[in-house]
């Protein structure tokens, strides 16, 4: 399971990396809202689940909304402002090692959501990649 949980970080970190200059796709509501259910909640366009763990609820929540800066800090570098984009790498290293540090000790439903949720990030950083 860690090794898989490192795999999709990596991932989401190469799609963040990789700003591609293909068509525009429509970025969702920027607002946070709760869910009907209360068990998540939507950042961004980017639905966060709960997890039994708060210090991972925390975490995707914090990710979650270091999206919705990447993708204003990438509209900047498409207008010709990359500092935008180069002031958040600092961020983006800052998740990459509480990744490290929550990735031991995740039981089998989290790792499972985790994953999952890891997943919708990388579909919306290449989303973002593509506008």
């Amino acid at each position: 399971m860690k090794n898989l949980f490192l795999l999709i970080l990596c991932c989401s970190f190469f799609a963040l990396a990789s700003c591609g200059d293909s068509a525009s796709t429509s970025g969702g509501d920027k607002a946070a809202t709760t869910a009907s259910s209360g068990k998540s909640t939507t950042i961004g366009g980017i639905e966060v689940p709960s997890f039994s763990d708060s210090k991972l609820t925390d975490y995707a929540t914090k990710y979650a909304k270091y999206i919705e800066k990447y993708e204003s800090a990438y509209k900047a570098m498409k207008s010709g402002d990359a500092s935008a984009l180069t002031n958040l790498s600092s961020e983006g290293q800052e998740l990459a090692t509480a990744a490290q540090n929550l990735s031991s000790g995740i039981g089998q439903a989290d790792a499972a959501k985790f994953s999952a949720f890891m997943e919708k990030i990388s579909k919306r950083m290449q989303e973002i990649a593509a506008q």
